[in-house]
Protein backbone atom coordinates (compact mmCIF):
# COMPACT_ATOMS: atom_id res chain seq x y z
CA UNK A 1 0.00 0.00 0.00
CA UNK A 2 1.76 3.22 -1.14
CA UNK A 3 -0.13 5.25 1.47
CA UNK A 4 0.92 3.10 4.42
CA UNK A 5 3.83 4.54 6.40
CA UNK A 6 6.35 2.99 8.76
CA UNK A 7 4.71 2.42 12.16
CA UNK A 8 8.03 3.22 13.85
CA UNK A 9 7.49 6.85 12.81
CA UNK A 10 5.08 8.85 14.96
CA UNK A 11 3.14 11.41 12.92
CA UNK A 12 2.05 14.79 14.24
CA UNK A 13 0.46 17.83 12.63
CA UNK A 14 0.53 21.44 13.76
CA UNK A 15 -2.30 23.59 12.41
CA UNK A 16 -1.20 27.20 11.87
CA UNK A 17 -2.98 30.33 10.67
CA UNK A 18 -0.55 31.63 8.06
CA UNK A 19 3.10 31.80 6.95
CA UNK A 20 4.08 34.06 9.86
CA UNK A 21 2.53 31.65 12.36
CA UNK A 22 4.19 28.71 10.60
CA UNK A 23 7.65 30.26 10.80
CA UNK A 24 7.15 31.00 14.49
CA UNK A 25 6.04 27.42 15.17
CA UNK A 26 9.15 26.03 13.47
CA UNK A 27 11.51 28.29 15.41
CA UNK A 28 9.78 27.35 18.66
CA UNK A 29 10.19 23.63 17.92
CA UNK A 30 13.86 23.98 17.10
CA UNK A 31 14.58 26.12 20.16
CA UNK A 32 13.04 23.43 22.36
CA UNK A 33 15.12 20.77 20.64
CA UNK A 34 18.32 22.76 20.73
CA UNK A 35 17.91 23.57 24.43
CA UNK A 36 19.46 26.12 26.72
CA UNK A 37 22.67 24.10 26.97
CA UNK A 38 23.14 24.06 23.17
CA UNK A 39 23.14 20.27 23.18
CA UNK A 40 22.86 18.39 19.93
CA UNK A 41 19.35 16.84 19.79
CA UNK A 42 20.11 14.56 16.85
CA UNK A 43 19.65 15.11 13.15
CA UNK A 44 16.64 17.09 11.91
CA UNK A 45 15.55 17.07 8.26
CA UNK A 46 13.26 19.94 7.24
CA UNK A 47 11.43 19.90 3.91
CA UNK A 48 10.65 23.15 2.09
CA UNK A 49 8.80 23.83 -1.17
CA UNK A 50 11.65 24.96 -3.44
CA UNK A 51 15.30 26.02 -3.47
CA UNK A 52 14.51 29.64 -2.67
CA UNK A 53 12.48 28.62 0.38
CA UNK A 54 15.28 26.24 1.41
CA UNK A 55 17.95 28.93 1.37
CA UNK A 56 15.74 31.55 3.04
CA UNK A 57 14.61 29.16 5.76
CA UNK A 58 18.17 28.04 6.50
CA UNK A 59 19.19 31.67 7.04
CA UNK A 60 16.26 32.26 9.39
CA UNK A 61 17.11 29.15 11.41
CA UNK A 62 20.74 30.21 11.74
CA UNK A 63 19.60 33.62 12.98
CA UNK A 64 17.18 32.07 15.48
CA UNK A 65 19.59 29.44 16.86
CA UNK A 66 22.95 30.86 17.80
CA UNK A 67 25.75 28.51 16.83
CA UNK A 68 23.58 26.13 14.82
CA UNK A 69 25.10 24.71 11.66
CA UNK A 70 22.49 24.29 8.92
CA UNK A 71 22.91 22.63 5.53
CA UNK A 72 20.71 22.94 2.46
CA UNK A 73 20.03 20.37 -0.25
CA UNK A 74 18.26 21.16 -3.51
CA UNK A 75 18.62 20.73 -7.26
CA UNK A 76 20.14 24.16 -7.91
CA UNK A 77 23.26 23.27 -5.92
CA UNK A 78 26.19 21.84 -7.83
CA UNK A 79 26.93 18.15 -7.29
CA UNK A 80 30.06 18.91 -5.26
CA UNK A 81 28.07 21.27 -3.01
CA UNK A 82 25.38 18.65 -2.46
CA UNK A 83 27.98 16.04 -1.58
CA UNK A 84 29.66 18.39 0.90
CA UNK A 85 26.33 19.20 2.54
CA UNK A 86 25.48 15.50 2.78
CA UNK A 87 28.87 14.66 4.27
CA UNK A 88 28.54 17.35 6.94
CA UNK A 89 25.01 16.24 7.81
CA UNK A 90 25.88 12.54 7.84
CA UNK A 91 28.95 13.08 10.05
CA UNK A 92 27.07 15.26 12.53
CA UNK A 93 29.05 18.43 11.82
CA UNK A 94 25.64 19.89 10.97
CA UNK A 95 22.54 18.57 12.67
CA UNK A 96 19.91 20.45 10.64
CA UNK A 97 19.33 20.05 6.92
CA UNK A 98 16.73 22.01 4.95
CA UNK A 99 15.87 20.26 1.70
CA UNK A 100 13.42 20.08 -1.16
CA UNK A 101 11.75 16.81 -2.15
CA UNK A 102 15.07 15.83 -3.76
CA UNK A 103 15.86 14.35 -0.33
CA UNK A 104 12.50 12.59 -0.04
CA UNK A 105 13.64 9.47 -1.87
CA UNK A 106 16.93 7.65 -1.69
CA UNK A 107 18.44 9.62 1.18
CA UNK A 108 19.89 6.90 3.40
CA UNK A 109 20.96 8.37 6.73
CA UNK A 110 20.02 6.04 9.55
CA UNK A 111 20.10 8.45 12.49
CA UNK A 112 17.67 11.20 11.49
CA UNK A 113 15.57 11.71 14.63
CA UNK A 114 13.00 14.14 13.28
CA UNK A 115 11.48 15.08 9.93
CA UNK A 116 9.62 18.39 9.71
CA UNK A 117 7.44 19.14 6.71
CA UNK A 118 7.62 22.92 6.78
CA UNK A 119 5.85 22.86 3.42
CA UNK A 120 3.77 19.73 2.74
CA UNK A 121 4.54 17.65 -0.37
CA UNK A 122 2.34 17.37 -3.43
CA UNK A 123 0.69 14.06 -2.57
CA UNK A 124 0.41 11.21 -0.10
CA UNK A 125 3.10 9.03 -1.62
CA UNK A 126 5.66 11.83 -1.38
CA UNK A 127 4.57 12.37 2.22
CA UNK A 128 5.22 8.69 3.00
CA UNK A 129 8.65 8.87 1.37
CA UNK A 130 9.56 12.06 3.24
CA UNK A 131 8.64 10.81 6.69
CA UNK A 132 10.35 7.52 5.85
CA UNK A 133 13.71 9.31 6.14
CA UNK A 134 13.39 8.79 9.91
CA UNK A 135 12.60 5.62 11.85
CA UNK A 136 15.10 3.58 9.85
CA UNK A 137 17.08 0.46 10.73
CA UNK A 138 14.83 -0.40 13.67
CA UNK A 139 14.99 3.05 15.24
CA UNK A 140 11.99 5.11 16.31
CA UNK A 141 11.38 8.36 14.46
CA UNK A 142 9.10 11.36 14.53
CA UNK A 143 7.52 13.44 11.77
CA UNK A 144 5.81 16.81 12.23
CA UNK A 145 3.91 18.57 9.45
CA UNK A 146 2.94 22.24 9.58
CA UNK A 147 -0.40 22.90 7.88
CA UNK A 148 -2.10 26.21 7.14
CA UNK A 149 -5.86 26.15 7.58
CA UNK A 150 -6.56 27.64 4.16
CA UNK A 151 -4.08 26.57 1.46
CA UNK A 152 -3.14 23.13 2.82
CA UNK A 153 -6.55 21.45 2.73
CA UNK A 154 -5.47 18.78 0.24
CA UNK A 155 -2.50 17.88 2.41
CA UNK A 156 -4.86 17.47 5.37
CA UNK A 157 -6.79 14.91 3.33
CA UNK A 158 -3.85 12.74 2.28
CA UNK A 159 -2.13 12.91 5.67
CA UNK A 160 -5.38 11.69 7.21
CA UNK A 161 -5.43 8.84 4.69
CA UNK A 162 -1.85 7.87 5.52
CA UNK A 163 -2.48 7.97 9.26
CA UNK A 164 -5.55 5.76 8.99
CA UNK A 165 -3.96 3.24 6.62
CA UNK A 166 -0.98 3.03 8.95
CA UNK A 167 -3.31 2.29 11.86
CA UNK A 168 -2.77 5.55 13.72
CA UNK A 169 -5.39 7.68 15.43
CA UNK A 170 -6.09 10.93 13.61
CA UNK A 171 -5.57 13.93 15.93
CA UNK A 172 -8.67 15.89 16.84
CA UNK A 173 -7.30 19.23 15.62
CA UNK A 174 -6.81 17.73 12.16
CA UNK A 175 -10.38 16.41 12.19
CA UNK A 176 -11.66 19.86 13.16
CA UNK A 177 -9.64 21.52 10.39
CA UNK A 178 -11.13 19.08 7.87
CA UNK A 179 -14.64 19.85 9.08
CA UNK A 180 -14.06 23.53 8.37
CA UNK A 181 -13.11 22.71 4.77
CA UNK A 182 -15.98 20.36 3.98
CA UNK A 183 -17.66 22.85 1.64
CA UNK A 184 -14.59 23.19 -0.60
CA UNK A 185 -13.20 19.68 -0.32
CA UNK A 186 -16.37 17.59 -0.07
CA UNK A 187 -15.36 15.04 -2.72
CA UNK A 188 -11.90 14.62 -1.23
CA UNK A 189 -13.32 14.37 2.28
CA UNK A 190 -15.67 11.65 1.08
CA UNK A 191 -12.71 9.83 -0.47
CA UNK A 192 -11.04 9.70 2.93
CA UNK A 193 -13.97 7.67 4.21
CA UNK A 194 -13.79 5.00 1.50
CA UNK A 195 -11.88 1.78 1.99
CA UNK A 196 -9.80 2.91 4.94
CA UNK A 197 -9.01 1.29 8.28
CA UNK A 198 -12.01 1.35 10.62
CA UNK A 199 -11.60 3.40 13.80
CA UNK A 200 -14.95 3.11 15.52
CA UNK A 201 -14.48 5.86 18.03
CA UNK A 202 -13.89 8.39 15.21
CA UNK A 203 -16.71 7.38 12.89
CA UNK A 204 -19.18 9.96 14.20
CA UNK A 205 -16.63 12.71 13.60
CA UNK A 206 -15.92 11.52 10.06
CA UNK A 207 -19.64 11.27 9.29
CA UNK A 208 -19.97 15.01 9.86
CA UNK A 209 -17.62 15.66 6.95
CA UNK A 210 -20.17 14.50 4.35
Amino acid sequence: DPLKANKDVSQEVVIVKDEFDKEGALKSMLRKLYGAQNKNPGKVLIFAFDHEECDALAKKIKAALTGASVETLHGIKKQAERETAMQRFRSGDSWIMVATSIAGRGLDIKDINLVINYDPPEDGQDYVHRIGRTGRAGRKGKAITLLRKGPDGRAMIYITQVMRRTGLDVPQDLIEALKQRRGRDMSLAAEVLQGLTNQQRLERSWAKLI
